[in-house]
């Protein structure tokens, strides 16, 4: 009788083995499903905020570039550096390919809007931003006929 009750014993053991080995390459092939629904997901993503991505510059390629630049700032609350600006612009999709030269379009356009005292540009730090915006001065037109007159 011992001997079988060892043989069901070793039997069982057997079958338990085998259920807990189907069961790994059952949690296996899950986990290969899983990675590659992700990995869908990801592409999904990716797809998504590109198509977005390009529908706010096709917005903004609407405008032209002296009002994309203002979008930008007002956006980003601070201010930038032409080169950030540049940046920028081409994250949010702007279409700058229609320029011969974007740099200086962009160059000449913040030059310009700081000459016209929309902006304030900051001879330190290289920066172009709004009046009142985090570390612009506020009373920059105040501040340059301050300037003037010193000198």
């Amino acid at each position: 009788m011992k001997d079988m009750d060892r043989r069901s014993v070793v039997e069982e053991i057997a079958a338990l083995e085998r259920v807990i080995r189907e069961r790994i390459v059952a949690r296996d092939t899950l986990n290969a499903e899983i990675l590659h629904l992700q990995e869908k997901l990801r592409a999904v993503h990716k797809i998504y905020f590109a198509d977005a991505l390009a529908e706010k510059g096709r917005q903004l390629t609407a405008v032209g570039l002296t009002e994309a630049i203002r979008i930008l700032l007002r956006k980003h609350g601070r201010a930038m550096t032409a080169a950030s600006v540049k940046l920028g612009l081409e994250i949010l999709g702007f279409d700058l390919e229609r320029f011969k030269n974007p740099s200086a379009a962009i160059h000449n356009t913040l030059i310009r809007m700081s000459k016209t005292r929309e902006l304030y540009y900051d001879e330190k730090d290289k920066a172009y931003g709004f009046p009142g915006a985090t570390g612009v001065p506020l009373l920059n037109a105040f501040q340059r006929a301050t300037e003037r007159n010193k000198k």
